[in-house]
């Protein structure tokens, strides 16, 4: 099989895995928070989000590090698996420690640090995924199968047997399980390619690990910070009903997000490959950020004008107030998914440093931004300070890369996708008697229309910049 054929099962297979197993994740919070209620998923959101940060510990970075060095010398497979699990375990055992040590500082209520324990065991299960060995060595069906393992039990386990609130404590339980079931997967898998699963413990080997995992993780830190850091100060300041409203708009985003992280892993290779050629570079920017533009923006202004049917539609009428947030979050799709082509061109080119620095940068504007509105605007200020922060990065990435690589323009491709959304706008509007579900399908084929007519879409130019990347 060639390369680029075999790249491209490898992809398809990724991403087919991937948003099956984040659908199947959304489906399953969805009816959670119809039968729980915006305080409890409140709750759940803050112990989820709260223990990611003690399961940074585990994770370290490692599943990059290991990917890695397993598809330079695949002969290392089995020591340095072996070894991994060792190291993750033990880190596992002292996160849990911490974790039990900090609670009774939190002031939470006995039934959130309950919460915080049960997601604590997630330590382990994490500790003992082997799926970025299946990775390293390019067998992405294993990889796509176990996450949508996972995520099938846990939905599958949450629609049929969460009946009511008072089981809000099966809910961390059933993704762990979940977890197991996907583990088993894997090591029967590894079993049958490697063979049998054994965890080392060689601390002689620990610190080069950690030593070269450490800057992985530290990227991912930042990444996590970006992501939650606003649910974990909600939830200290704000009442856990407010938390809910919150989690459950982002719950949406981050369904929406997978098709940027998606994006993401297929630009890289496209983008490294234009190291020093910045004509070709410039053509596949001329292509995806058109076409990104024309996929994100009208979702950006429909998400707006129908968030509040579509909260009430998708997690019940508890979360009608989510609207407000979700308003402000969605246009995080389109201002993330343009900077995408900015950090591949970074990071490509050797600008490593820059991008760090840059991240750091946006980190500060968001936490600070979180610290300033939440105590005024609740739940509202947060989604604007996580959108503040994302335009921020956006424009230091756009300038970062004009200045070290080359002028890679946006701003030029956006006004026929803004004039056709406009358009698409005043037929949601309009019709506003009409389902949510005639409302967004009438609302795309006027988008399409209108975008046919405005010449937006040209397929050859497609065609070109799929070849090109």
């Amino acid at each position: 099989m060639g390369f680029a054929r075999k790249f491209l099962l490898n992809f398809t297979f990724l991403a087919a895995g991937d948003l099956t197993a984040k659908a199947l994740t959304f489906l399953a919070f969805a009816h959670i928070a119809r039968v729980v209620g915006s305080g409890v998923f409140g709750d759940l959101a803050f112990a989820a989000a709260f223990t990611l940060y003690f399961a940074l510990i585990v994770r370290q970075g490692f599943d990059v590090y290991g990917t890695q060095e397993i598809a330079r010398d695949r002969s290392r497979t089995l020591a340095l698996c072996r070894n991994v699990l060792g190291l993750r375990l033990a880190l596992s055992a002292g996160s849990a420690m911490v974790l039990i040590v900090v609670l009774p500082l939190l002031g939470k209520p006995p039934h959130v640090k309950t919460l915080l324990l049960l997601y604590g065991l997630s330590f382990f299960t994490s500790a003992l995924s082997c799926q970025w060995v299946f990775q390293a060595v390019e067998q992405m069906k294993v990889v796509a199968a176990a996450n949508v393992l996972a995520q099938l039990v846990f939905c599958a386990a949450a629609l049929l047997l969460l009946k009511n609130p008072a089981q809000l404590f099966l809910i961390p339980l059933l993704q762990i399980a979940g977890e197991i079931v996907s583990i088993i997967y894997l090591f029967s898998a590894f079993h049958r390619s490697f063979g049998p699963v054994r965890v080392a413990f060689d601390p002689s080997l620990w610190f080069g690990i950690l030593k070269e995992s450490l800057p992985m993780g530290l990227s991912g830190a930042l990444s996590m910070i970006m992501f939650n850091f606003d649910i974990i100060l909600l939830g200290f300041l704000k009442p856990a009903s407010e938390v809910g409203q919150y989690s459950a708009a982002y719950k949406v985003i981050t369904l929406f997000s997978s098709f940027v992280l998606l994006y993401n892993r297929n630009l890289l290779p496209a983008v490294s490959r234009c190291r020093g050629n910045p004509v070709t570079l410039r053509r596949i920017s001329e292509g995806t950020q058109k076409y990104i533009l024309l996929l994100t923006v009208p979702l950006a202004v429909g998400g707006t004008l129908l968030s509040r049917p579509l909260m009430q539609w998708v997690f019940g009428p508890q979360f009608v107030g989510a609207a407000a947030a979700f308003q402000i979050l969605i246009w995080i799709i389109p201002v993330s998914s343009s900077r995408v082509l900015y950090r591949a061109t970074l990071l490509s080119h050797g600008q490593q440093n820059a991008n760090l620095w840059i991240s750091l940068v946006a980190v500060a504007v968001n936490v600070s931004l979180n610290g300033l509105l939440i105590p005024f605007f609740s739940y509202v200020g947060s989604a604007a300070a996580s959108l503040i922060a994302e335009v921020a990065l956006l424009v230091l990435l756009h300038r970062c890369v004009s200045r070290a690589v080359t002028p890679l323009p946006l701003a030029g491709h956006l006004w026929k996708p803004l004039l056709a959304s406009v358009v698409m706008a005043g037929f949601v509007a309009w019709y506003d008697s009409i389902g949510i579900v005639a409302r967004v399908l009438g609302g795309f084929l006027v988008y399409v229309l209108t975008g046919l007519f405005l010449k937006a879409f040209n397929f050859r130019e497609i065609a070109e910049t799929i070849e090109l990347g």
